[in-house]
């Protein structure tokens, strides 16, 4: 299992947490949360992504809360990804109009 560290560390085999308003988050907010193009296609292709992440994001989420060692900032970055994967998913549904508004 690999180890976490935070964003601006880098070392081989090791997972890194994003730090809240990082560079990392600004690039993910660009790349996950906001449609690039009209197509369905290049839509169905951004849903897919985001809600993959989502599946990692819960993941790590319930791997940490099963560490008997984990920290309280690590789980709270946890959180705060499990919550935005679930906005993500939840601006699907609503873009899909399965999800009211």
């Amino acid at each position: 299992m690999s180890s976490i560290i935070p964003e601006g560390q880098t070392e081989p085999g090791k997972t890194v947490i994003c730090e809240a308003g990082g560079r990392i988050e600004q690039l993910l907010q660009k790349a996950l949360l906001v449609p690039r193009a009209s197509e369905d296609r290049d839509m169905q292709g951004w849903e897919e992504s985001v809600l993959s992440v989502a599946r990692m994001d819960i993941d790590r989420a319930l791997s940490l809360a099963e560490q008997q060692d984990v920290t309280r900032g690590e789980l709270t970055r946890a959180l705060f990804f499990l919550a935005q994967s679930a906005r993500s998913a939840v601006r699907i549904a609503e873009h899909r109009g399965e999800w009211p508004a």
